[in-house]
């Protein structure tokens, strides 16, 4: 870029020179001239600077540091300071619902919902939540009683698109970066280093969940749970973190101990016992992939050596 740069410069200026050398005596456009050469600056350092931002932009790192915030603004929006009214323990048995609509479910209004439930004295239990594909015909609901033009008001209360988004899916982000991690972790790019950047993405997550509490999905109208949403729970979230990175990276030490010393920053900071009970069942399976998976006796002993410092800590 700066050969290209100093050669039109070089240019221009011969240019300018030769105007002015062939005819003393005639007119030259010394300001057109010089506002071409301005403008053509100008363009080279546009042109730069579009280069640089581009190979910027699509580095790995910055890819996975921008996706990692969009889950830090999910957290912050889609989880509560409190927990929430916790839905029925009986099971709800009805009608099931289906919408004209399929797709990828992308926001449901539970306003609506809600409301229509408690209008009609019916209990609504969502089957899918924001972030599923719906197939067409595919039952969406479960409402406890038969009521007139129910396809309606979920045709209403339902949008859905050819792809996900993240409007209400807190999964969404998460997907994300575990695509990052499964494609660095194929045999045809061996990145572990990054699959290893990621797992540190979801740590920071998981950490601010700590004390944070997930929705419960139970909605209510009239001192009445009249809407059951499908939610994500913290089994759910943990699982969509670490399966898919645990599985596709078997066979890699750095990966396995980078996992378990990720779950072990998680545990120090987390004290909800059923949520320690998760994170101590994915480093369960995290040694077990070591064990079977790592050929290496040094890298096999650095995952003992984490897995009892994240025993030592719950």
């Amino acid at each position: 870029m700066l050969g290209i740069f100093l050669g039109t410069f070089a240019y221009a200026l011969t240019v300018l020179r030769t105007v002015r050398t062939v005819d003393e005596g005639k007119f030259v456009p010394h300001v057109g001239v010089t506002g071409a050469m301005a403008l053509a600056l100008v363009c080279i350092g546009t042109l730069v600077w579009y280069v640089h931002h581009i190979a910027t932009s699509i580095n790995v790192e910055t890819v996975v540091d921008v996706v990692h915030q969009d889950l830090v603004e999910a957290i912050a929006g889609k989880t509560l300071d409190a927990a929430d009214l916790m839905p029925p323990a009986d099971p709800v048995t009805g009608e099931a619902v289906t919408v004209s609509g399929s797709g990828f479910l992308q926001a449901v209004d539970s306003e609506i919902l809600a409301d229509w439930a408690h209008q009609h004295g019916v209990t609504i239990v969502l089957r899918v939540r924001p972030g599923a594909f719906v197939p067409l015909g595919a039952p969406v609901a479960t409402v406890s009683a038969a009521v007139d033009e129910t396809r309606d008001v979920f045709d209403k209360a339902m949008t859905f698109g050819r792809r996900q988004a993240a409007l209400q899916d807190l999964e969404y982000p998460v997907r994300q970066l575990n695509e990052i991690a499964v494609r660095a972790l194929s045999p045809g790019i061996n990145d572990p280093f990054t699959a290893g950047s990621v797992v540190d993405r979801f740590a920071d997550a998981l950490c601010r969940i700590a004390p944070r509490h997930l929705p419960r999905g139970a909605v209510e109208r009239g001192g009445r749970v009249v809407l059951m949403l499908d939610v994500v729970s913290y089994d759910g979230l943990c699982d969509g973190m670490f399966h898919t990175v645990r599985q596709n990276g078997s066979g890699s030490a750095y990966v396995l101990i980078r996992l378990l010393e990720v779950l072990c920053r998680i545990a120090e900071v987390e004290r909800l016992v059923d949520r320690r009970a998760t994170l101590r069942r994915h480093a369960d399976l995290a040694i077990a992939v070591a064990r079977e998976g790592v050929s290496d006796p040094a890298g096999l002993i650095d995952c003992e050596a984490q897995f009892r410092a994240f025993a030592d800590v719950l």
